[in-house]
């Protein structure tokens, strides 16, 4: 009676060769499912009314915010330019790089959904045909510029891979700093835009997407981390197995 690690068998011949699948170091798992969802949810989020005003119906989701601060008077004056607009359509262009960084590492089946997202979020930012001829735009110009950073950005997640363990660690890093910094200038951007709507007397609130924004990207941060670092894992001794305990002499 000898025991293989994997059980106990009946066999008087020593074990040569043998090789329980525990003692196989696992491969990097792809994204679960869930990081996924968490960001479509913050994109659900993004695009959610962020700020309402029932009395004048003006009910304004991240981007259409974004557009209309840059119309008013005080945004024109603001230094930088167009600061407000800036910071309320960073939290898509973030998104939109956390798709792109994390589709290496996705699940399979949702690798060209993420790179196509990525490709989609970097059109929507693009100005209408009218920049062409309106160079001196300082709103077009800044559309075109977030645009060109999230075509970049696609681009990239178009040619890369899984690639080696410094690579994992600098993509998630990348998203995780995408994601700090959509909640960081989603917050200061509906703040902004809050103070705006004051000064026309429009009796403005928080809508869900706003309070739900912030919210979602902290899940989809924390998820990145809790998840996406396999190579953090402690490798078991040689000798035992992964949990902890220690292997025959036989197997060893």
């Amino acid at each position: 009676m000898r025991t293989s690690g994997c059980g106990w068998m009946n066999t008087s011949e020593p074990l040569k060769g043998e090789r329980c699948l525990f003692l196989q170091r696992p491969s990097v798992p792809c994204e679960p499912l869930m990081t996924s969802l968490f960001i479509l949810c913050a994109l659900l989020a993004y695009f959610s009314p962020w700020v309402v005003n029932p009395a004048s119906g003006l009910t304004f989701h991240g981007l259409d915010l974004a557009e209309w601060t840059s119309l008013h008077p005080l945004v024109r004056t603001e230094s930088p330019a167009l600061l407000t607009p800036l910071v309320l359509r960073l939290p898509l262009l973030c998104m939109g790089l956390v798709l792109g960084l994390r589709a290496p590492g996705a699940h399979p089946r949702l690798r060209m959904a993420h790179r196509i997202g990525a490709l989609l979020i970097a059109f929507g930012l693009l100005p209408p045909l009218d920049f062409i001829t309106q160079l001196d735009n300082l709103n077009y110009r800044q559309q075109f510029a977030l645009a060109a950073i999230g075509m970049m950005g696609a681009g990239i997640s178009l040619l890369s891979v899984r690639g080696s363990k410094a690579a994992r660690h600098w993509r998630l890093r990348g998203a995780g700093l995408a994601c700090g910094l959509a909640v960081v200038a989603g917050v200061t951007g509906v703040v902004r835009s809050y103070g705006l709507m004051q000064e026309f007397d429009l009796a403005a609130q928080f809508g869900i997407g706003a309070l739900a924004f912030p919210v979602l990207c902290g899940l989809l941060a924390g998820s990145l981390v809790r998840n996406h670092w396999p190579d953090t894992a402690a490798e078991p001794k040689q000798g035992s197995t992964p949990n902890g305990t220690t292997l025959p002499p036989q197997l060893q």
